[in-house]
């Protein structure tokens, strides 16, 4: 059963979301695009509809599904550093990219929200035709055409 648990939420950080622990004080996934943090709240069913739409609005309203703070109060408060230390916005947004760079080049460019290149832009668009027949994630479907184009240009 997929579902948020208690104590988690989804934070913008500049233009990219993440999922983040009021129990860690901290992000506890890689960044998301606004497409995949909605379609997270999306897939959540532990709640039902009118919730899952409440969620969508806090998320585009305040920068968070949380209830009380705003996206600026979550970070403001985190301990996301080493030793659990207090991060800027922009410290935990770099340290989120240098962790998405450890990611196969293949599906990089996806996790961190680029679609400038011609190839990320038709996998972006190919992404969001897949997406409204299945329950993937964006970053998810574009893993899944990167290993189909990799297994169909392999010249061994």
């Amino acid at each position: 059963m997929l579902g948020i648990s208690m104590g988690r939420g989804i934070v913008k950080i500049k233009d990219m979301f993440v999922e983040w622990s009021t129990v860690a004080d901290a992000p506890v996934s890689g960044l998301m695009s606004e497409n995949d943090a909605l379609a997270y709240i999306d897939q959540d069913d532990s709640v039902n509809k009118i919730e899952k739409a409440k969620r969508c609005i806090r998320l585009v309203e305040t920068g968070t599904t949380f209830y009380n703070r705003t996206a600026g109060e979550m970070i403001a408060w985190n301990r996301a550093g080493e030793n659990e230390t207090c991060l800027s916005d922009e410290e935990i947004y770099q340290m989120l990219l240098e962790e998405a760079k450890k990611l196969p080049k293949s599906i990089m460019a996806s996790y961190i929200g680029v679609v400038s290149h011609p190839r990320a832009q038709a996998l972006n668009d190919i992404t969001k035709a897949i997406r409204i027949d299945t329950n993937l994630f964006d970053s998810e479907v574009i893993c899944l055409l990167n290993s189909a184009s990799e297994v169909l240009t392999d010249d061994k």
